[in-house]
């Protein structure tokens, strides 16, 4: 499930807008700080109220946020390549609000919370870019929340 860093992990990275202006030598610097893992299909990454302890950033797959209710659940959004996950927990040292599940087979890059605090410190682009992503995925996900529950409520 864990392996180390491959030189085609840092190629793909640079080719994502996060990482736009990188080279491959400092996208592989990022990635000697965290860890890849490797997802199967329906594999649980973190669960809604659990301490974020770590931040991902998805290489290939997707990864699904839900909130499970009893026996339901409510689908807020998928992430795929490219996105980064629980940065703001992690940040902020708060629980996760949803979970997250891969949908598809997945590689993800893992950095502890600490690794990922010194990177931000470290670079300011970097943190301004995951932050910008940040807001938009946390608006799109409002809006899915929104559009759940006035559906439940028409019913």
């Amino acid at each position: 499930m864990h392996s180390l860093p491959e030189p085609a992990h840092a190629d793909l990275m640079v080719t994502f807008s996060l990482f736009e202006g990188y080279t491959v030598r400092g996208a592989q610097t990022l990635l000697n700080r965290g860890r890849i893992r490797r997802c199967e299909a329906g594999e649980v990454l973190y669960h809604g109220g659990q301490p974020a302890r770590s931040v991902l950033l998805v290489l290939s797959g997707e990864v699904e946020h839900f909130l499970a209710r009893g026996s339901s659940e409510v689908r807020l959004g998928a992430s795929g390549p490219s996105h980064v996950l629980a940065d703001v927990q992690v940040m902020s040292q708060l629980p996760h609000p949803t979970s997250a599940r891969v949908r598809d087979a997945a590689t993800v890059v893992e950095w502890d919370g600490a690794a990922f605090g010194r990177l931000v410190a470290a670079d300011n682009v970097f943190a301004q870019r995951v932050l910008q992503q940040t807001a938009r995925s946390l608006a799109t996900q409002a809006e899915m929340l929104a559009a759940s529950l006035a559906s439940i409520q028409a019913e």
